[in-house]
């Protein structure tokens, strides 16, 4: 009794078929562009946000809870994005080995039947070798990809610090970016001595002062100095400041939970 084999080369009449195969995902750059337009709404609500009056939590209503959906839409996104790449990656790999392999096939025939018999089907078949090449695949870590897009980690972190105008972020004890006191952000500019206005921050060290410090320490372009920060060694010039969107965002925040609580006290005293 003859028995037909799992696998077997693809026959030259269907090679032509098997060339034109493409994976059927949606379109890498359609994923950015929803990526985009997830950011641009996410920012978008925030800038409502700041420039409502009411409290962001008032009468035990999340208001700050279509930011987190939106960005783990985005995160959702990242991810769809990341697969997608991946899998047309492994898709073009297994079809050029299926190619390799069937290019040097011996002839299927009656007398090929046992080789191709003794064949591991797994090793040789298109969707089975696609099949394991996805089983490697990872999820990827968003926070790792993204840690340096400035959109994604304001964003991320807005909801929080709208709350938590002086508390440093999760994990953010670990950075430099920012002065901590007592367990506390500090909100004034090291400079001035006063609360942050224009916050600007360093491209070199990350460390952050009022444009009104800035200004009055790096009085040119041109001019180098070393960091006022106790313990940075960065020479910085003007051109190496950008504003600081956390440290604003933190002051806004500080300031309209100082409103909400009726508080009068100057924000100088803090």
């Amino acid at each position: 009794m003859l028995t037909i084999p799992q696998y077997v080369p693809i026959p030259r009449e269907k090679l032509q078929d098997f060339e034109s195969l493409r994976d059927a995902c949606l379109p890498v750059k359609e994923l950015k562009h929803t990526e985009e337009q997830i950011l641009q709404a996410a920012m978008d609500f925030l800038d409502q946000i700041m420039s409502s009056e009411e409290d962001t939590s008032e009468g035990g209503v999340d208001r700050l809870a279509p930011l987190k959906r939106l960005l783990e839409s985005f995160e959702n996104i990242v991810q769809a994005q990341y697969t997608t790449e991946q899998f047309g990656k492994m898709f073009n790999e297994v079809k050029q080995k299926v190619r390799d392999q069937n290019r040097g096939a011996r002839e299927f025939d009656i007398d090929s039947l046992d080789y191709y018999n003794g064949l591991d089907a797994d090793d040789m078949m298109f969707s089975k070798l696609l099949e394991k090449k996805m089983a490697q695949l990872r999820p990827i870590d968003v926070k790792t990809k993204y840690r340096n897009n400035p959109d994604y980690v304001y964003l991320k972190n807005a909801a929080f610090i709208l709350d938590h105008p002086e508390d440093p972020i999760p994990d953010e004890n670990e950075d430099d970016d920012i002065h901590i006191e007592g367990g506390k952000v500090d909100l004034r500019c090291p400079i001035v001595m006063k609360i942050f206005e224009n916050p600007m921050t360093s491209t070199k060290c990350g460390h952050t002062f009022s444009l009104e410090g800035v200004n009055g320490t790096w009085q040119t372009q041109n001019a180098q100095t070393k960091c006022p920060t106790p313990g940075c060694d960065k020479r910085l010039r003007k051109s190496d400041f950008k504003p600081d969107r956390l440290m604003t965002l933190r002051i806004k925040a500080y300031q309209r939970l100082q409103s909400h609580k009726g508080d009068n006290t100057q924000y100088e005293r803090l």
